[in-house]
Formats: C-alpha cells, sequence, structure tokens
C-alpha cells in the first residue's frame, strides 16, 4: 500500500473561474485526495485581501501562498508543493534559508502534462516517429 502524502496545490486563479486551470488544479487535488493524499488547494481567494484585484493578483499571489506555507507548515509537513505556474518560487527562497528543512519535493508540471507527454510519445509512436505538430 501507498502511503499518504501531504500536498499543497497552488492555483493562481479566482475559485468562481468556471474553467481552464482552475476546473484541471481541482480535478488534479480530488484526484489526489481519491488516492488517499491530504491536499491543500489554494486559490486566490484562500490567502489574497478582497481588495487585491487584476495584476496585484499575479504580483502578490507568490508571496501570499508563502505566507500561508509558513503559517501551516509547522502543522502540515508538505511532502509536495505543486505550483503549475511556478508561484513556489518564493516558498523555495524561504526554505533555503530555513535551519529546518524537511524534505519535500517540488513538482512544476501537472498531471496534465505527464498525460500530455505520454500521449505524444504515443501517438509518435504509433507513426514511428515523432507527433506531427
Amino acid at each position: 500500500m501507498r502511503a499518504s502524502r501531504r500536498i499543497l496545490v497552488l492555483s493562481h486563479h479566482g475559485r468562481a473561474v468556471a474553467g481552464g486551470a482552475t476546473l484541471a488544479d481541482a480535478a488534479l487535488a480530488a484526484g489526489l485526495a481519491e488516492r488517499g493524499d491530504t491536499v491543500d488547494l489554494l486559490f486566490f481567494e484562500e490567502v489574497l485581501p478582497d481588495w487585491a484585484r487584476a495584476t496585484w493578483r499575479l504580483l502578490l499571489y507568490p508571496w501570499a501562498a508563502a505566507r500561508a506555507f509558513l503559517r501551516r507548515h509547522g502543522e502540515a509537513r508538505y511532502d509536495v508543493i505543486e505550483s503549475t505556474a511556478g508561484d513556489a518560487w518564493v516558498i523555495d527562497l524561504l526554505r533555503a534559508c530555513s535551519p529546518d528543512r524537511a524534505p519535500c519535493s517540488r513538482s512544476v508540471p501537472t498531471a496534465w502534462s505527464t498525460t500530455a507527454r505520454s500521449w505524444m510519445r504515443s501517438a509518435g509512436g504509433a507513426r514511428g516517429g515523432r507527433p506531427a505538430w
């Protein structure tokens, strides 16, 4: 049996967006939870003040996500931080400076990109070469 992991998923989108990356991040979190992992999914609304809109959201989100990570890390001890858009760079900096560097893997590609690579390999293999894009 596979050991359960504690996973932090950073989604630099609003929870109310009815499509695209928001749904992909929610589906990824749900799939991981179905496997038995504990998943914290952070959208804009979970970490940013109400006044933060438009470009401010994108600028502040990595810092706000790092703040949430620090607040939760003592009790959570994440095994994996999933950040497709690279929003974990502040967390990476803070962890590098920390005397308590508990092992933690960081996943940049999502399940979608892994699936896409697998599909491209099989599509290319079926034709005896690389996929024709």
